[in-house]
């Protein structure tokens, strides 16, 4: 399942958001996929689910009373990085604000009806490729691991070491068998021994990759300049 989060105080405008949201889901490609669709005024109520989300797209506005669209993102990209944000908002000039979060789009209220089509899917389609699973046979069991969750992957021996939602499996196979597939899903090498999900990247300093998990690794100089081209990609992706 997919899961939609519109945010908006405003009820007008969470309307017509809505609307277009519903006018895409309508598109045959997505008519099999299993969308649920949550619309609030409340940007509080984002903030307790923002440390836990299964949120996979969130339509958020900035200017909102008590708690706006900022505080919210930086929830969000602290806690669930993988969460699509797609900022509506009628201030252009916020869009400076908000890129420390690397929103997926910043989509303007006044071409509502043209760009956020066009945002939204490119948003499912994120969605439905990150959404790729491997079987992996990991300490005698067969665990089904989302491709895209995976945070890094280290070489043990004859064994890789997958950091994965929080929990490090051991499995079977070599970093030379298994880059040009993760290589694919933003997983790159660092080292001879160490492949990075670009997505869990806090920053780059120097030789060092510093993930949003507070861990640091080291980066060869051999794949320095790939790592940094490969994270400036993702931080830049498609947005604006």
């Amino acid at each position: 399942m997919i899961k939609i989060v519109i945010c908006d105080d405003e009820v007008s405008a969470a309307k017509k958001i809505s609307e277009r949201v519903n006018s895409v889901l309508m598109q045959e490609r997505f008519l099999d996929i299993d969308i649920d669709i949550l619309v609030t005024a409340n940007p509080k109520e984002l903030l307790m689910c923002g440390q836990d989300s299964n949120i996979d797209i969130l339509l958020l506005d900035i200017m909102m009373p008590e708690c706006d669209g900022i505080q919210v993102a930086e929830t969000f990209y602290l806690h669930s990085p993988e969460t699509l944000i797609i900022f509506t908002s009628g201030y252009e000039n916020m869009v400076f604000y908000t890129l420390k979060f690397r929103p997926f789009r910043f989509v303007r209220k006044s071409h509502l009806h043209n760009d956020l089509r066009e945002a939204v899917e490119s948003a499912l389609d994120d969605r439905i490729s990150s959404s790729k699973r491997i079987i992996v046979k990991a300490d005698g069991e067969n665990i089904a691991i989302i491709v895209s969750k995976i945070e890094y992957v280290l070489k043990r021996g004859n064994y890789l070491i997958l950091s994965y939602d929080g929990n490090e499996y051991r499995w079977r196979s070599s970093v030379t068998e298994q880059e040009p597939f993760l290589k694919y899903h933003r997983i790159i090498r660092i080292n001879s021994g160490i492949l990075i999900n670009v997505r869990f990247i806090a920053r780059i300093i120097r030789s060092n990759v510093i993930l949003k998990s507070g861990k640091t690794f080291p980066i060869s100089q051999r794949y320095q300049k790939k790592i940094e081209s490969s994270f400036l990609d993702y931080i830049r992706r498609d947005t604006y």
